[in-house]
């Protein structure tokens, strides 16, 4: 996997939907509508549990990457 800097969420979410990238971490606020859409799937969420916002998406600690909690 490579590194690839954006300038911006909207530049990423859009490299992801074009198929540029394959990856992308963002806020779940903003992923979510194209998910949703079925032009993009959540792995899982950067916390511990999941969220309210989306009770189907897995958190990091439940689909096995332990240590890892994006709770802000």
């Amino acid at each position: 996997m490579a590194h690839v800097s954006y300038k911006g969420g909207v530049l990423s979410t859009t490299g992801l939907l074009s198929g540029e990238i394959q990856v992308i971490f963002s806020p779940i606020s903003t992923t979510l509508p194209h998910a949703k859409a079925g032009h993009a799937r959540v792995l899982a969420v950067s916390r511990a549990k999941c969220l309210e916002l989306a009770p189907d998406v897995s958190s990091v600690l439940e689909v096995g990457v332990p240590g890892l909690d994006g709770t802000g």
